[in-house]
């Protein structure tokens, strides 16, 4: 699977501007014979917290916009918006397919405490797997990516986790260090795709990743002009570095069920 990781330079609350962006790098990964490509978090107006502003349904104007841009390329695309879902605004993944299709939904389980994300967004309360060509995939969104257990949880049925962010300058070491524990953790591939420029009074600078079932560093081509990183995975090799090292098997969900912490660190 060719992955085209985009490190857009967010234009701040300017969703035309990003929809043109985001045309032009669809159709360059297009050209490349990327299988995927991903945006970051809130592709298209950059981590505000204006989310009355901001926020649309499902089927709104950008949903339906980007929809058009997978199927004129025929491309599959994963993105980030603010969405509005029965009177709450969520910070919320989306998976099209070539023909522009909803495949997948997932709205941010972990909205960001630390930047009263959390003030503005409601919490996500579902996670689950879904498939893209036969490959069996899992989204995550930013701060979700301190959450091992949301990653461990779906191991079983996931060979790719997609983590989209907007992820700032002043903790990139973190985000590095993060996504090759997460594949360690799981066996897996982990893709984690991170904006530039700046948005909010934050600094981006990208450090999209992909690592592999090992925790190494899965190396590419890039395209400059679109901000456009390739990288090939091959997810065969998921199931090869399992049976060779097969810990995932000796996972205990009955003890860690009923041995939950309290805050003062007692197990209860």
């Amino acid at each position: 699977m060719k992955l085209a990781l985009c490190q857009l330079d967010i234009v701040w609350e300017d969703k035309q501007s990003n929809l043109v962006k985001c045309t032009a790098a669809a159709a360059a990964a297009a050209r490349a014979k990327a299988d995927l490509v991903i945006f970051p978090e809130m592709s298209l107006t950059g981590f505000s917290m204006e989310s009355a502003k901001i926020a649309e349904p499902l089927d709104g104007l950008s949903v339906r916009a980007m929809q058009g841009i997978a199927a004129a390329h025929t491309i599959r695309i994963i993105f980030g918006l603010a969405t509005v879902q029965e009177g709450k605004h969520y910070n919320t993944l989306v998976c099209l397919d070539t023909s522009g299709e909803i495949v997948h939904t997932y709205n941010k389980i972990h909205p960001f405490s630390y930047g009263r994300e959390d003030k503005h967004y409601s919490s996500g309360d579902q996670f689950r797997c879904f498939e893209i060509d036969g490959v069996p995939l899992a989204g995550f969104i930013c701060y979700d990516l301190r959450f091992p257990e949301l990653f461990t949880h779906l191991a079983d049925c996931t060979k790719l986790y997609v983590v989209i962010a907007n992820w700032p300058d002043a903790r990139v070491d973190h985000w590095k260090h993060l996504l090759r524990a997460r594949a360690l953790d799981t066996f897996a591939f982990v893709a984690g795709v991170n904006r530039v420029g700046t948005g909010g009074n934050l600094r981006y600078t990208g450090d999209s990743l992909v690592f592999d079932p090992w925790g190494r560093l899965v190396e590419g081509s890039e395209d400059p002009q679109h901000s456009l990183l390739f990288r090939e995975i091959d997810v065969g090799q998921v199931e090869q570095v399992r049976k060779e090292l097969s810990l995932l098997d000796d996972r205990r969900w009955s003890v860690y069920a009923s041995h939950r912490p309290n805050k003062g660190g007692r197990v209860e």
